[in-house]
């Protein structure tokens, strides 16, 4: 739960206060939509997660800076996304800019890239029984582009401007690219549709897959919005067998 100033650390199970962060001292703009908190080498930090024009950079709490991503002096970065998807504790960062995808550790170091033409990172998924970790960028209206943790090509798939994929979720029938609009729908990565869900009158704004018990399949729970003057919005939790 975090406000301009403070933050508090809520255990994910129980919701009980486990922690809190205090940047106070920081400038107004220093938190803002783009701003996410992430532990690294032990530390609350504040990693600046990109979008537009914003700046790509990690923080420390009392606002100085640990590091800045920015490898084309001309443009910013489409993003700045922490998270562990090995499972091995320790948080590394996803970019992606005008020529490439990129993965850095902790201190702000490539560990790989991957030459692209202009794709935007688009999701992350972690490690998940025998699947890799997935790190999706899309070159619109040409294909997105999937890698492991590692850096390994595992796919590449055509898409046009209205079927780009724009999120990876973990369904019962396994995990699917989701694509939007007034019907959403989830692929495997050869194309095979796993789930479709109409939204009519309105289209995607957000996904996520969620398990109400450990080991139980997943639910798809949507977020969807109508046109912005009809001031609409339709949320649906979609059971495994639709």
């Amino acid at each position: 739960l975090a406000t301009h100033a403070h933050a508090e650390i809520l255990d994910p199970v129980t919701l009980t206060r486990a922690g809190a962060a205090d940047y106070a001292g920081l400038p107004p703009t220093s938190w803002s939509w783009y701003s996410r908190l992430v532990r690294v080498d032990g530390q609350i930090t504040i990693a600046q997660a990109g979008g537009g024009f914003s700046e790509t950079k990690l923080l420390n709490l009392d606002g100085t800076t640990r590091w800045h991503y920015r490898p084309n002096p001309a443009l910013a970065p489409d993003a700045l996304w922490p998270a562990d998807l090995d499972g091995d504790g320790a948080t590394e960062f996803y970019s992606s800019y005008d020529q490439a995808v990129v993965r850095l550790d902790g201190s702000g170091r490539e560990v790989w890239r991957r030459p692209t033409r202009n794709a935007s990172l688009t999701a992350l998924a972690p490690r998940s029984g025998e699947s890799p970790g997935w790190v999706l960028a899309v070159e619109y209206g040409r294909q997105a582009l999937i890698w492991d943790e590692q850096g390994q090509l595992i796919a590449e798939v055509p898409v046009g401007g209205k079927d780009a994929p724009m999120a990876i979720e973990e369904h019962a029938l396994g995990r699917a690219l989701v694509s939007g609009g007034p019907v959403v729908r989830g692929t495997d990565l050869k194309g095979k549709l796993l789930f479709e869900i109409p939204l009519p009158d309105m289209n995607l704004s957000a996904i996520h897959s969620l398990r109400f018990a450990s080991g139980s399949a997943p639910h798809i729970a949507v977020v969807a919005t109508a046109d912005r003057h009809t001031k609409r919005w339709r949320a649906l939790i979609v059971a495994p067998n639709g």
